[in-house]
């Protein structure tokens, strides 16, 4: 897995490449963790790079994104495509967190705005 960090504005996107597996999640929720901890509560996640996703995965998106709300921010995913898109329709996972076809989809979205 590989994890890149962008701010635009005061959203925060993180475009994850790879498989969002056991091994990879608790690194993950580590790092997205600590920016919000530093300051940044409006998240994107850029799934387009994602190839995988396990419940381990899906549990770190959750955790991050109850920890947003904590933060009077938010998160969405967006881009989801292949099995990623998949294992979200098939879990429900997109009635809990957001999810949008593109970035200026999410970006258009009250949850990222100030």
């Amino acid at each position: 897995m590989e994890v890149r960090f962008k701010q635009e504005n005061s959203v925060l996107i993180i475009a994850v490449t790879g498989r969002l597996d056991t091994i990879a999640a608790s690194e993950f929720q580590a790092e997205v963790m600590n920016s919000i901890d530093t300051g940044t509560n409006r998240i994107a996640i850029d799934c387009s790079g994602l190839d995988y996703i396990s419940s381990a995965g899906l549990r770190s998106i959750l955790i991050i994104a109850q920890k947003a709300c904590q933060a009077n921010g938010g998160l969405a995913c967006c881009c989801l495509r292949g099995l990623v898109k998949k294992v979200f329709e098939i879990s429900k996972f997109s009635l809990i967190v957001p999810t949008f076809d593109s970035l200026e989809e999410a970006f258009n979205n009250k949850l990222l705005r100030n």
